[in-house]
């Protein structure tokens, strides 16, 4: 009869057909209804290390229901300040209606910043009495990126000695 078998989590009404037995009869509107009620299921968010690239970081994410992997059409990821060094963000939201219910599941993450390396120009020069500079360069960079040295002190000097810059 229809409206017996279905699949999804909603309510569904069903009918009755006829009795086949003419001793007995059914109300005139026999039509029970009955439902199938979501699934629990349980978010789990794998955080590892990170450092800066460049590009998005995104935790491992698992919705399951027992053992079964609920289907990701049953929920939504989002990300927030996921590139950039600094706290990041991963939530994880039910999509209403769907055959799995679970409790929104928010985890933060660190980006570590990329450990740049600072290069100076030519450190020795031999003295002629003239003023000598020295400049600095930074270098394992992301490709794209960019970073300049600005205000450092203590980088030119003229007599005979060491100096230190800053």
């Amino acid at each position: 009869y229809p409206g017996n078998a279905e699949t999804d989590a909603r309510p569904f009404p069903a009918a009755a057909p006829p009795l086949k037995n003419p001793n007995y009869a059914l109300p005139a509107t026999p039509t029970p209804s009955w439902e199938i009620t979501p699934a629990e299921a349980t978010v789990t968010i794998t955080v590892g290390t990170y450092t800066y690239n460049g590009a998005e970081h995104k935790p491992a994410v698992t919705v399951k229901s027992g053992d079964v992997t609920v289907p990701e059409k049953e929920y939504t990821v989002t990300y927030a300040d996921n590139i950039n060094a600094g706290t990041a963000s991963v939530t994880v939201t039910d999509n209403a209606g769907g055959n799995y219910t679970f409790t929104t599941k928010t985890e933060t993450f660190t980006i570590n910043p990329l450990v740049a390396v600072l290069k100076w120009s030519d450190d020795t020069f031999t003295y002629d009495g003239t003023a000598k500079t020295v400049t600095a360069t930074v270098t394992n960079l992301v490709t794209g990126d960019k970073v300049t040295v600005d205000g450092y002190t203590g980088n030119t000097g003229t007599d005979v000695k060491t100096y230190t810059a800053e």
